[in-house]
């Protein structure tokens, strides 16, 4: 509780805050007189309501609080923390991030600047990745992404308000014109070269791929209790598919024979030469290519299976339900048009069977009326 209290002919203010006692000597008086002693605790009662509103305002002796500047390294943890890390695609987005903390980390957050920020992306574009080839415009819009997304968490009206950041440099930079979208398509000839000469471990992931359109790691993961050899189906759990919803993948009978033939030498049903679970497929896919010459990547045979079953003219949303995509607009973008379904569309052309609605019908009506309108 606040109290004023005399020392000798000094008035002092006590004043308890968070555990802690404030005191400070406010007045010393003249004389003993009551009126000045009266004058004195008026004056004491003013000051003390003064800085009750001061402690409620954080303003106390117009203290000033240090601005919050933590460095860089500081916000991407916090981002990783609160937003990344229970994904399951955290260990894909960490590599971005750690390329964030390779050119800001030790910097100080207010420090960076918006040409401090332009001077890096214009540096990227010039850089050359692991595999000797300039960076692709698509990675360097997806770290400039990953960079407003970190100031973006730090401005959030969420954050406290003593740490939180005014302003995102990035905000107001546009991610970089001319990003094109992998447009390697496979098709049957090449998977049957690509088949025939991977290594006999592999095969059977590699058809597996083709002929279901999974993600990569939703295969590695599948174990033989996922697969129902008497409803030749594949079931995916929740705790293996990237959406966390279950699904369910009918076996082609190519795929069938394959699996059939396996040897259940683990728990998963896919497994490499030592009987273990694949996690990454690099090597075995570098070899195929060295050995055909088709430069392709292990997803480019889930594009291949959609671009596929669309060109059959299956619905979309019975694809996606076996490969998962939520969106078709993210399904469209494994859709790959081949000039074979172009020709298609062109040389297409309406069927004559004298319904009302077809355009010969129509143009013959209208030259008819036409015709005897002038006679």
């Amino acid at each position: 509780m606040a109290t004023l209290r005399w020392r000798g002919r000094s008035l002092w203010l006590d004043l308890p805050n968070k555990g802690q006692r404030l005191r400070q000597s406010i007045i010393r008086r003249l004389s003993d007189a009551p009126s000045e002693i009266k004058r004195c605790e008026q004056l004491g009662r003013e000051v003390l309501s003064k800085r009750i509103v001061q402690l409620k305002e954080e303003t106390f002796f117009d203290i000033k609080k240090p601005k919050y500047n933590p460095k860089f390294w500081r916000l991407v943890g916090l981002y990783w923390h609160y937003h990344l890390r229970m994904k399951r695609s955290a260990k894909q987005e960490r590599s971005k991030l750690n390329v964030l903390l390779k050119e800001f980390g030790r910097e100080y957050a207010v420090k960076i600047t918006r040409d401090r920020v332009r001077a890096w992306v214009n540096k990227s574009r010039s850089k050359q990745s692991s595999r000797g080839t300039p960076y692709n415009v698509g990675t360097i819009n997806r770290w400039l992404a990953y960079l407003k997304a970190v100031y973006y968490n730090a401005c959030d009206e969420d954050c406290d308000e003593g740490k939180r950041l005014e302003r995102n440099p990035a905000a107001r930079i546009d991610p970089i014109e001319g990003e094109t979208i992998r447009q390697h398509l496979v098709n049957e000839y090449d998977f049957r070269r690509m088949y025939n000469a991977a290594n006999p471990w592999f095969r059977p992931l590699l058809l597996a791929a083709w002929e279901t359109g999974c993600r990569p790691e939703e295969l590695y993961k599948t174990t033989w209790s996922n697969v129902d050899m008497i409803e030749r189906v594949i079931y995916l759990p929740t705790n293996i598919t990237k959406t966390g919803e279950a699904r369910i993948i009918p076996m082609s009978e190519r795929l069938f024979d394959e699996i059939k033939s396996l040897p259940k030498k683990s728990e998963y049903a896919f497994t490499n030469h030592i009987g273990g679970r694949y996690r990454d497929v690099r090597n075995e896919v570098q070899r195929i290519r060295e050995r055909t010459g088709n430069n392709f990547w292990f997803r480019d045979m889930r594009k291949g299976f959609v671009t596929r079953k669309v060109s059959e003219g299956h619905d979309y949303f019975a694809i996606m339900s076996i490969t998962g995509h939520r969106t078709t607009a993210t399904f469209k973008r494994y859709n790959i048009g081949t000039l074979a379904q172009a020709r298609k569309v062109v040389d297409s052309r309406p069927k004559s069977d004298g319904n009302k609605n077809d355009l010969s019908q129509i143009c013959h009506t209208a030259e008819t009326r036409a015709v005897s309108n002038y006679q």
